[in-house]
């Protein structure tokens, strides 16, 4: 029997398309740089969210025992991986319930999530380094919460590079570098394997969410590839606070 269809874009819908479309770590405009082309579209995001997290923590300069704020963490595979493999420990915080209800599963003695609305409910300079995924508006909130010294990282698909250097001055962060890591011939955007993975999951999504929650998924889907295909820049900030 299918669920009760979802009639509006909701959280919940926006949920289902990590578990079925976009697999468990993906963010959009993670980007892919390989000459192997063998795998699966699923297997490909996997392993571009792979190699983000080893250069985001590289950028951010972690050490053992260091604190890192992940702003925005997605299903929570990546701060998982982040944690693992460089021997820190994670925060992640998001203002979607379905993320961090989604995430619970996820946590470790290193690692856990919570929900965390506008105002973040850290004291000032809590932590050694920030990533803020897709999540600009938090900048502010970021430099608050680091530590003087501490670096932020910043990934987001954004119109305009130079938006994105005025946004985080605009905070009192210092911009080291910032740059499209979605450009150049061996790049793939993972938005566009998006409809692909969607298409081949239809008939889940339909099973679990009614024939009007697939509509919806549809219609959102379509606006927001209008967007975001061929014009956006799968951007990377790097910053520190003093």
């Amino acid at each position: 029997m299918a669920a009760s269809p979802l009639p509006t874009w909701s959280p919940s819908a926006h949920g289902a398309l990590y578990d079925l479309c976009l697999g468990p770590s993906h963010h959009i405009g993670a980007w892919l740089a390989t000459d192997d082309h063998t795998g699966t579209p699923w297997q490909w995001l996997d392993w571009a969210q792979e190699r983000v997290v080893g250069q985001v923590a590289d950028l951010l300069g972690v050490r053992a025992g260091d604190h890192v704020l992940d702003i925005g963490f997605g299903s929570g595979a990546a701060p998982v991986r982040m944690a693992a493999t460089r021997d820190i420990r994670i925060t992640g915080c998001s203002a979607n319930p379905v993320e961090v209800s989604t995430a619970a599963d996820l946590r470790t003695s290193t690692v856990h999530f919570e929900h965390a609305g506008a105002r973040l409910p850290y004291p000032d300079a809590a932590f050694d380094g920030v990533w803020v995924k897709e999540s600009v508006e938090q900048l502010p909130e970021a430099r608050r919460v680091l530590r003087p010294g501490g670096r932020a990282v910043i990934t987001v698909p954004v119109p305009d590079l130079h938006g994105l250097v005025d946004a985080v001055h605009d905070t009192g962060l210092r911009v080291e570098r910032v740059r499209d890591l979605g450009a150049g011939p061996r790049v793939g955007r993972t938005w566009d394997m998006w409809a692909q993975l969607f298409q081949e999951h239809h008939l889940a999504l339909f099973d679990r969410y009614g024939a009007e929650g697939v509509v919806a998924m549809d219609n959102g889907i379509t606006v927001l590839l209008s967007v975001v295909t061929g014009e956006l820049n799968c951007a990377v900030a790097v910053a520190h606070n003093g």
